[in-house]
């Protein structure tokens, strides 16, 4: 009767133990699902491993020459002339992809340029003349933040010294002055219409709501939306306001600020005629924020893009950092000229020569 008894209980226990388990696997599968882009986690961990098996290869191809981001402090010398004529041309080439498909569909396009932290008061060169010489050639608006920013000092302007990116104040500078040039611009309309659309609109993991895996020394709280953007609401369609897409790098997304702190939201608040969508995202340049537009964000029907630029989006297209942040899991090999500028710099770097000071990527 006793052995009985012990059995019941053994069996209940186990009973329950299983019930937890099953449970808890239930309420994992659920919560990935509803917080992530990939459909399985088996398609994600390919992905995963897929894309490290081809960095691993591209890193093999380089050789010797393996690229670290202290080597980029040699491309504004003689040593990368020819690297940054190159990036320079894929760039304009990228750029005028995306402004001729924006003007087909009467999409207004500005550029908005924003000076890296690390260029101030140093004798790098930055690329401010070469953004704006390709806006004016482009026929596209050029939003020069330089003086906005700069009027004050950078731990003022950024979250310095802890993190170079911009602070609350930094953002509401640049709010302001982008509220001031889209209020000429607020009956403008693009043609932009669809009756499908994909599920995510932007690159951000989707119905997140927790503190970021950013940085642990500086958490803050992240929130996108279910159509994968950095925003406290979901985009609904058809559209009943004017629409303004921010595409841009981490100055765009605004790590270790809550939403509302970013300037793309400040802006939003400040446009009582638009909804500004923010689709930007840590380590973009122009080859990830063009693909991100013609795959997804494009379906937001935006009537206006702004594309935030930075001074190292040139050095954003060498091929170690394009591979760390493709947006399709895949990577690149050097080209002649990157692997050119590769054996200059490891040469000058062995010979401790130090021309120029910056900040890499």
């Amino acid at each position: 009767m006793n052995t009985v008894w012990y059995k019941k209980v053994f069996f209940a226990i186990f009973a329950a133990a299983v019930l937890c388990a099953l449970a808890e696997i239930s309420l994992r599968v659920i919560y990935y699902q509803k917080s992530d882009a990939e459909p399985l986690c088996a398609v994600k961990v390919y992905k995963k491993l897929r894309k490290n098996h081809l960095q691993r290869a591209a890193q093999k191809e380089a050789g010797d020459m393996a690229l670290s981001k202290d080597h980029l402090r040699f491309l504004y010398s003689d040593a990368g002339e020819d690297l940054l004529v190159e990036l320079q041309a894929r760039y304009e080439g990228e750029f005028k992809k995306l402004r001729d498909e924006l003007a087909r569909e009467n999409v207004h396009l500005v550029m908005l340029y924003l000076p890296h932290y690390a260029y101030w008061n140093t004798h790098m060169p930055d690329s401010r003349d070469f953004f704006k010489s390709l806006a004016e050639r482009s026929g596209v608006d050029f939003i020069d933040m330089t003086d906005d920013l700069l009027h004050y000092g950078l731990e003022e302007v950024t979250l310095l010294p802890e993190d170079h990116h911009l602070s609350r104040f930094g953002n509401q500078i640049i709010a302001k002055r982008l509220s001031g040039y889209l209020k000429d611009f607020e009956s403008h309309r693009s043609a932009l219409k669809f009756s499908e659309r994909p599920v995510l609109l932007g690159d951000e993991r989707p119905g997140f709501y927790d503190l970021s895996p950013w940085d642990k020394r500086m958490p803050f709280i992240l929130k996108t939306n279910a159509q994968g953007l950095r925003m406290d609401y979901d985009l609904a369609f058809p559209k009943t306001q004017q629409r303004v897409l921010v595409l841009g790098d981490s100055y765009t997304f605004g790590p270790y600020l809550e939403n509302a702190h970013t300037f793309p939201a400040i802006l939003d608040r400040k446009l009582e005629h638009a909804e500004v969508i923010n689709a930007g995202h840590g380590g973009y340049t122009i080859s990830h924020e063009s693909s991100l537009y013609f795959e997804r964000a494009q379906y937001s029907e935006p009537d206006i893009v702004v594309l935030q630029v930075l001074d190292n989006d040139l050095e954003g297209l060498v091929y170690i950092h394009e591979n760390q942040y493709d947006r399709h899991g895949k990577a690149r090999t050097p080209t002649t000229a990157e692997r050119a500028f590769l054996e200059q710099a490891i040469r000058l770097d062995n010979k401790k020569a130090q021309p120029l000071t910056g900040p890499g990527f």
